[in-house]
């Protein structure tokens, strides 16, 4: 398999029959029924990029335009037995493309932060910071103590020159 093998598609609105296959294959990350579900649910009504392999469906991503500017990935997933092949890699080119014909000038994604010791997460938090993307901090005030929230953020603009 090659990540060159890649195709990114883009859907107006997520299906959530596709989310669910996809996240249903990653319960290290996804796996408190409640989030899953709440994903699941709010896919159909977001835009959403795919990956496909081979024709087959292999990563999805729901976005979400938060305020002018900015867009926030609310989901993403790759079946795990297409990860550290540059799948991954391939399905963010495609999001911050979107993000871009969108006007957006920062993209953005939460999730469990360092201090928390799950390491299925700090994987995500590599791939991400390996996109590009800064951490920015973190809170317990969206998911609670239990659950950190890192905020992360990638600036799709070039930075302004210092003088």
């Amino acid at each position: 398999m090659n990540a060159e093998d890649v195709g990114i598609l883009r859907h107006p609105q997520g299906d959530p029959a596709l989310v669910r296959q996809v996240l249903d294959d990653l319960p290290d990350w996804f796996g408190q029924p409640d989030a899953l579900d709440h994903y699941v649910a709010a896919s159909s009504a977001l835009p959403m990029i795919e990956a496909r392999h081979l024709s087959n469906p292999i990563g999805v991503a729901c976005l979400q335009a938060t305020l002018p500017g900015a867009v926030e990935i609310t989901c993403m997933g790759l079946m795990r037995a297409h990860h550290g092949r540059g799948f991954g890699q391939a399905l963010m080119a495609g999001i911050i493309l979107w993000a871009r014909d969108h006007d957006a000038r920062l993209l953005v994604v939460r999730t469990i932060g360092p201090s928390h010791p799950d390491p299925f997460y700090a994987r995500t938090r590599r791939f991400y910071t390996a996109c590009g993307f800064l951490p920015a901090f973190e809170t317990t005030e969206l998911w609670g103590p239990e659950n950190p929230c890192l905020i992360m953020v990638l600036p799709l603009v070039p930075p302004i020159a210092a003088h």
